[in-house]
């Protein structure tokens, strides 16, 4: 997997398919700490079992919403 900043990131499967995940976009009020918040939800999707596609959309999302600035609690109302 290679993280390409603004472009998303890529990786390729086991079967050696190529595949895109590309970033959501945002203009964030910071940017501090966006590559933590991913790959701490990258490790943890990957430890829960879901594949490696899903886990990278899971950490951009993550990502997203940290340098959003999005609040846990409008996201669950």
């Amino acid at each position: 997997m290679v993280t390409v900043g603004g472009d998303g990131l890529a990786f390729c499967d086991i079967g050696g398919t190529d595949h895109h995940v590309p970033t959501i976009p945002v203009a964030p009020p910071q940017s501090h700490g966006a590559g933590d918040v991913f790959t701490g939800a990258l490790s943890t999707a990957l430890a829960s079992g879901v594949s490696l596609g899903a886990a990278c959309e899971r950490a951009t999302r993550a990502a997203y919403l940290h340098v959003s600035g999005t609040k846990l609690e409008s996201i669950a109302s």
